[in-house]
């Protein structure tokens, strides 16, 4: 189910709950600043749920209690500043968590322990005082997740970058940690000049 880009500001607490056979859930880009920890209690069957860009500074710790089949969780671009230690508990199947562009300046003791088929795990961008933070380790433990570029991190929320609507996640569906990024008219004004050398050398090959 897509829902995003409708402004929504507040969710009831038994919405989804006749949607038993409901497998992603696509809230992003709209105005949440809560949600009730009730929301999915008969969505047993989600496996993704994305969140991002929306105005979260907090967020339920059992939300996502008794979604054993989650493999995919956005919380990208909110307004988070700390995680419930049990956020993530008794979720083994988790691939990938998106946290990056948040407010995070620190992590509770083993939020990410268990994850063993974690894959990614994006904390770009957020207040992290990342030589402390030893959580981070205990999501690595077989060279599987790609902790991404957790250097981007600073230690004081004035020097976290400034969020864009159009911004894209870090490194998703590649294999680096970085990426960069390209503005439509510059890359029209790069396409335009291609084919400019492309005519030239054409012609220059005919003469």
């Amino acid at each position: 189910m897509i829902l995003q880009g409708n402004k929504l500001e507040d969710l009831p607490s038994d919405i989804f709950s006749g949607l038993n056979s409901l497998y992603l859930l696509d809230l992003s880009y709209n105005s949440l600043t809560s949600l009730s920890p009730s929301l999915f209690s008969n969505n047993k069957r989600l496996k993704e749920v994305v969140f991002s860009f929306n105005l979260l500074t907090t967020i339920p710790g059992d939300i996502f209690s008794g979604l054993t089949g989650l493999t995919g969780i956005s919380l990208d671009y909110n307004s988070l500043t700390t995680l419930p230690a049990n956020l993530f508990s008794g979720h083994g199947l988790l691939e990938t968590i998106y946290l990056s562009d948040n407010f995070l300046k620190e992590l509770p003791s083993n939020v990410f322990s268990g994850l063993t088929n974690l894959q990614v795990l994006d904390l770009n961008h957020n207040c992290l005082n990342c030589s402390k933070m030893p959580e981070i380790a205990s999501c690595t433990q077989e060279d599987q997740t790609r902790c991404l570029n957790p250097s981007s991190n600073s230690t004081s929320s004035s020097s976290h970058k400034s969020r864009s609507s159009s911004g894209s996640r870090s490194g998703s569906g590649s294999g680096s940690g970085s990426s960069s990024f390209l503005s439509p008219s510059i890359g029209v004004v790069l396409s335009f000049t291609l084919l400019m050398v492309i005519a030239d050398s054409m012609l220059r090959a005919l003469l």
